[in-house]
């Protein structure tokens, strides 16, 4: 932006901000430095020289806040670990440094990285923060803490992968220790496995695998730390130990039963469904390559999530955007999930809320992120057209006009940014 300027200036645009209200016309907001200064109406904009600021005429267009993804893996490069297990530490990163990018373009300017080789997206995040490659402000948990047989525990025993994605732990003792090493290395939160999943060999998603006693030696560990605590959970049981132990997002939840989406509600634990993953799977012309073990669950899983999203809106849970991009659905394509969300019984507005407000908060940042308000930080973006009409344009990147993150244009259609050729 030019330093000469004052800030940004975006105009004649159609707001939502985020916390479910209806959308404001004719809204002016005011960017100085990295906040959010003023949203007409609302707050009145006094009279001022546009000539001092960047003006950005959205007449016809939609402002949002930036969308917030609680659930990526950047870097990944195949659903079938010990193949992407095996490509170079180095070239891993230069992928993952592509994803985050390509994130970050597809209007997501906050995004929660759930596992990672070795410390890649710790690096990433670095490398974000000192302006080295662009990409959304990231959260990240590292390497995942998983058991003998859990999850991420994906090899034979006579094979070791020490810069895979799991750190494998036993007993609380253990576990207290994986906390405290990648609390060392960097990690923003803390990421267990308490079930197995669709593409685990060795670990089914109807496997439960930590003990409620590890769970809560990681949880107290961590929120020693002011760390918080994501758990991949897909059994119902794993679901209500890992509330009852403490934690602070579900992730995927497939066999969610009315027991454990009531113990989410009443605990304040929100819910990180990633139905878009499990709905792309079922959908997949590519069946006959996956392997016969995954082939076999995937019509059931599909099934049995998208029952256990329901419970889980009926009964009140909480709900926020996880895509899992990385996994089978490519960086980028993030806004999809939103797309899954209204086929599976949101509005759309309640699909923005909870790539916004709702995921905000689910990571502990709704103070400073996740809604447009006065004072919060500067992360918006400009859709050419409705979304509110036709959830799917947020799918369509070239329909992204503008991305602000934190006061700083990253792309602007409208008006050329100086600051980064196009």
């Amino acid at each position: 932006m030019d330093r000469a300027k004052k800030g940004i200036l975006i105009k004649n645009a159609d707001l939502i901000d985020g916390t479910g209200q209806s959308p404001r016309k004719n809204a002016r907001l005011l960017i100085e430095g990295d906040r959010v200064a003023a949203i007409d109406p609302g707050k009145p904009i006094d009279t001022i020289d546009e000539s001092d600021w960047v003006v950005i005429d959205a007449q016809g267009k939609t402002v949002l806040p930036g969308l917030i993804d609680c659930h990526n893996h950047m870097g990944i490069v195949s659903e079938k670990i010990t193949e992407h297990d095996i490509i170079p530490l180095e070239l891993n990163t230069l992928i993952a440094a592509r994803d985050v990018e390509s994130v970050l373009m597809a209007g997501f300017t906050t995004a929660r990285c759930m596992g990672g080789r070795g410390n890649i997206e710790i690096s990433i995040r670095d490398g974000i923060d000192k302006g080295l490659i662009h990409g959304p402000r990231l959260l990240v948990a590292g390497r995942y803490i998983t058991c003998t047989g859990g999850l991420m525990d994906y090899y034979p025993s006579w094979i070791s992968s020490p810069s895979g994605l799991g750190v494998v732990a036993d007993g609380p003792v253990e576990m207290l220790k994986a906390v405290r090493n990648m609390i060392k290395v960097g990690a923003d939160l803390i990421k267990i496995d308490g079930s197995g999943a669709t593409t685990s060999p060795y670990c089914p998603p109807d496997k439960p695998t930590l003990s409620m006693e590890e769970m809560k030696a990681v949880v107290e560990e961590a929120k020693r730390h002011n760390r918080r605590v994501a758990i991949h959970a897909e059994t119902a049981q794993s679901v209500k130990d890992a509330v009852r132990a403490g934690v602070n997002t579900v992730e995927h939840g497939i066999f969610l039963d009315a027991e454990s989406a009531r113990l989410m509600k009443a605990a304040g634990v929100y819910f990180i469904p990633t139905i878009g993953i499990t709905y792309s799977r079922y959908r997949s012309g590519e069946k006959e390559k996956m392997p016969d073990f995954m082939r076999q669950r995937v019509t059931h899983v599909y099934e049995r999530h998208a029952q256990s999203m329901e419970l889980a809106a009926d009964i009140g849970v909480k709900m926020a955007i996880g895509t899992d991009v990385g996994v089978a659905i490519p960086a980028g394509k993030n806004a999809y999930e939103l797309s899954c969300f209204v086929q599976h019984g949101f509005s759309p507005m309640e699909a923005i809320v909870a790539a916004t407000k709702t995921a905000s908060e689910a990571l502990g940042i709704d103070a400073e992120v996740g809604t447009l308000e006065v004072g919060k930080k500067a992360d918006v973006i400009v859709i050419d057209g409705n979304p509110l009409d036709d959830i799917r344009i947020l799918q369509d990147t070239s329909r992204i006009a503008l991305i602000v993150k934190q006061g700083e244009i990253i792309k602007n259609a409208l008006v050329p940014a100086p600051h980064r050729p196009q």
